[in-house]
């Protein structure tokens, strides 16, 4: 696969979720994950005495729904760094 077919297939996924992100339903699913992002620190807040495994099982939900959150939120500005990213690819092929 082409460096210009690779990010053409990435631009097309970030398009995606940024589409995702706007609609009714993508904006539902942010609010959640930051609920639940906010929870799940909570969460970490309360079990600083617990066992360790119970702590490590929180940070590892927290940073899933960290890294979620972060995909769908930076898919617009991705988009616009990978179409960049396409357009010099191409002009160099020119």
């Amino acid at each position: 696969m082409s460096e210009q077919d690779v990010l053409k297939e990435q631009l097309g996924k970030y398009k995606d979720l940024d589409i995702l992100t706007e609609s009714d339903g993508g904006k539902v699913l942010l609010t959640a994950l930051r609920k639940q992002i906010a929870n799940d620190v909570e969460t970490i807040a309360s079990l600083l005495k617990a066992p360790e495994m119970e702590l490590r099982t929180a940070v590892a939900k927290l940073t899933t729904n960290l890294g979620v959150y972060r995909t769908l939120t930076n898919a617009k500005q991705n988009a616009i760094i990978t179409e960049e990213e396409l357009t010099a690819l191409l002009s160099r092929e020119d």
